[in-house]
């Protein structure tokens, strides 16, 4: 059954389509929730879980990683009560989550991105050369 979780600055949220309590999930039936999905969805104060009807949404059990949206990476750190503030980008919220699950950053990884940021550019003249060479190879 889908669920529906408040997680706005207020205590209570009373609206047009029912009242929550911040950070207790609310059991909803799926054809209300598809009523009224598209008003939760894009509403940063409510967290939905279990909505059948978006077939491609990360499992509630599944670690985030790149293929997830920022929301639904910033809905799961929610969910397991893990503050980020808001305004971090992508990475930065993967980093959080990393964290808060025990897993260290790869120190190699970033200094291989370093590394290839910083790697001298083609010379033109090698460039040109071996173009030559590649049509020399063509031609003959």
């Amino acid at each position: 059954m889908p669920q529906v979780i408040y997680r706005g600055r207020w205590p209570t949220k009373r609206t047009s389509f029912g009242d929550f309590a911040r950070g207790k999930p609310q059991d909803v039936e799926q054809e209300w929730l598809d009523t009224h999905a598209r008003r939760l969805v894009g509403d940063p104060d409510f967290v939905v879980i279990g909505n059948e009807a978006v077939e491609d949404a990360p499992s509630a059990n599944a670690e985030p990683d790149t293929g997830w949206t920022r929301a639904q990476i910033y809905d799961w750190l929610t969910l397991r009560d893990v503050r980020a503030r808001a305004g971090l980008t992508k990475p930065q919220l993967l980093k959080v989550v990393r964290g808060s699950l025990g897993i260290e950053d790869d120190e190699e990884e970033d200094e291989l991105a370093e590394e290839s940021m910083n790697a001298p550019a083609v010379d033109a003249d090698m460039a040109t050369e071996a173009n030559d060479n590649i049509e020399q190879e063509v031609t003959e």
